[in-house]
């Protein structure tokens, strides 16, 4: 390989009939497209920070207490938002999944909500005192103050 002006030549292209003796010749009439900025934000804007479980199963993000696992208590936990959807995953198996809301400023959350819990193996073994039916996810999201907790 040697440099000419900015080129780029090598002996694969030394021998072409057509002319075309850099990468740059040659793949020169292949164009990509573009993306727009907006959609190169929402692909790249995904957030992924670990949170710790407290004694009640709860991982605190940002002022909301979001609920995991009780019986996972005292574990590292992920929190993973994309766009207006928030999951909280343990070993890449996910616990539960929120639907968010961004204030103005796109950087803060205003509300989080619409909790649903999903079937995994870290179930504690502390018996439910109700069914998840009967008590329509009460209690599975919490705002408070910076300063507010559980313990």
């Amino acid at each position: 390989m040697y440099l000419v002006g900015v080129l780029l030549y090598h002996m694969a292209h030394e021998k072409r009939e057509d002319g075309c003796h850099s990468p740059v010749a040659v793949l020169g009439w292949v164009k990509g497209l573009q993306p727009e900025p907006v959609l190169v934000y929402r692909a790249f804007s995904a957030i992924c920070e670990t949170r710790t479980l407290n004694r009640a199963g709860y991982a605190k993000f940002r002022n909301f207490l979001l609920y995991g696992e009780q019986g996972l208590a005292g574990k590292k936990t992920h929190v993973n938002i994309f766009q207006d959807l928030l999951t909280l995953e343990y070993e890449e198996q996910p616990l539960s999944r929120y639907s968010v809301e961004w204030q103005p400023d796109d950087t803060h959350l205003l509300r989080v909500g619409n909790p649903r819990l999903y079937e995994h193996p870290y179930r504690s073994p502390q018996l439910q005192l109700w069914e998840m039916g009967e008590v329509a996810s009460r209690g599975k999201t919490q705002h408070g103050s910076p300063a507010f907790s559980l313990m």
